[in-house]
């Protein structure tokens, strides 16, 4: 693949999660001043989610987690 100088940026605006038959379950909207630039996300072996946001000279960097190992098919 050959980058022609057109990058593409995606924003995190929320996180979902999906069952076996392709339905949303859950739905967890970001709030962006509580993460404002996703930069990294996790999954523990126990289900559970964490996304990290970079920081800045204003604002630290941030985890959030995000409780999944309650939802079930």
């Amino acid at each position: 693949m050959v980058d022609k100088g057109v990058n593409i940026t995606l924003k995190i605006i929320a996180c979902f999660v999906l069952v076996n038959s392709g339905k949303i379950k859950a739905l967890h909207a970001l709030d962006k001043f509580e993460i404002n630039q996703p930069e990294g996300m996790l999954f523990t072996p126990s289900g559970d989610l964490y996304i990290a946001s970079e920081g800045n000279k204003q604002n630290p960097g941030r985890i959030m987690s995000v409780q999944l190992k309650s939802i079930r098919d």
